[in-house]
């Protein structure tokens, strides 16, 4: 913790008004001080260190570097800077800074700035990156593009990893510092990849869930990234949202509680998938339009219409001598709905899984003896 901070003694150098620089030599000969002590500890490596911070601490690192200490071998700066009120302009004060950073510092740095950081915008970090190599210092600053609402602070989600672990490593690996995973347990969960399952905002679309969870779900949609969403089969849902792992968290309150939980949403992907994949949508028709599913007469009609209300997982199913059967709330709707229909007819197939049609073809390649077109209305009796 720096001078002030987290309940330490002493405060910040608070009289260099726009020398920001300054300032940050002052932190910087602290947090030199602290890598001082390290020896005492056997097992780290005083000969190698990097230096990271975020924010004013990623400001101190460079001033760090900028030191010369031949103990220190990179820089890692999370969109680093520094604002106070002491200084009218701090955008120039920063340019100011980084260029006398860039004059005496030797070692790579990398800089890691998000498009939409609310504090430093871009056009401000890309010219005090400038400035720093004008100054003759060593920079890569990798284009992570936006993150979320404020980019600034992206180091608080474990899902900010996707934008930047992977340019972290390559640096550290081109400075000569292995990136193996030697702390496994200290990542963060990887989510699985988005199935395309259904929309984030499809509240409708998700499997299982009455109409109280399904405002459960809307209070999801609503909540703080990172997030994740579990469906229990015996008890509703399961949300956890914000902190470092959301999702392992999630994972571990199922395990402790002994709750039969598989993962919906993780963010804004859903990640659901059934345990067999379910056939493709077609173009045959709409799903709302009964009157094009062949086969069927009047009542398998009706029978379809509350089809589409049912909550999903669901199927329907039908044969070509008029049968019909539908299944819903099972895991494996479309097997559910096969089985009971093949007790009928042999040559049963999906025409509907879910909230779309999978029946092959168009309604054209039907054979005319075996389609049976909609219900004539007829004409009232004078």
């Amino acid at each position: 913790m720096l001078r002030g901070y987290g309940g330490s003694g002493g405060q910040q150098s608070s009289h260099y008004g726009c020398r920001l620089d300054a300032t940050a030599r002052d932190n910087a000969k602290d947090i030199l001080a602290v890598v001082d002590q390290l020896p005492k500890v056997p097992r780290i490596d005083t000969r190698r260190i990097i230096v990271a911070g975020a924010s004013y601490g990623g400001w101190n690192a460079l001033a760090v570097g900028g030191m010369r200490d031949s103990r220190v071998k990179a820089v890692v700066n999370f969109y680093g800077g520094v604002r106070t009120s002491m200084c009218e302009d701090g955008d120039a004060a920063l340019n100011r800074g980084a260029r006398i950073f860039g004059k005496t510092s030797r070692v790579p740095s990398l800089w890691l700035y998000g498009e939409n950081d609310s504090l430093f915008p871009r056009p401000l970090w890309e010219a005090m990156h400038r400035a720093y190599i004008i100054g003759g210092g060593l920079a890569e600053i990798p284009l992570l593009g936006t993150f979320q609402k404020d980019a600034h602070g992206f180091l608080g989600a474990s899902s900010s990893l996707d934008l930047f672990a992977a340019k972290l490593d390559a640096f550290l690996s081109r400075t000569g510092f292995s990136t193996e995973t030697v702390y496994p347990e200290y990542i963060p969960q990887l989510p699985p990849p988005p199935s395309h399952y259904a929309a984030i905002e499809d509240v409708d679309a998700v499997p299982f869930l009455n109409s109280e969870q399904r405002e459960g779900y809307r209070k999801f949609l609503k909540a703080p990234q990172p997030r994740a969403f579990f469906i229990v089969r015996t008890s509703g849902t399961l949300a956890t949202d914000s902190g470092y792992d959301p999702l392992g968290r999630g994972y571990a309150l199922c395990k402790q509680k002994k709750l039969a939980c598989r993962l919906y949403a993780v963010n804004d992907d859903v990640v659901w998938t059934y345990p067999k994949p379910p056939p493709p949508a077609t173009r045959f028709a709409a799903f709302e339009d009964a009157t094009a599913i062949p086969y069927l007469d009047a009542k398998g009609r009706d029978a379809y219409d509350a089809y589409r209300r049912m909550p999903r997982p669901k199927a329907f199913v039908i044969a070509p001598n008029g049968v019909w059967r539908y299944a819903s709330g099972d895991m494996d709707a479309v097997a559910a709905a096969m089985t009971s229909c093949a007790t009928a007819h042999p040559a049963c197939k999906p025409y509907a899984v879910d909230g779309h049609v999978v029946w092959p073809g168009t309604s054209a390649t039907i054979p005319k003896d075996r389609f049976i077109p909609p219900t004539p209305a007829r004409a009232a009796t004078p």
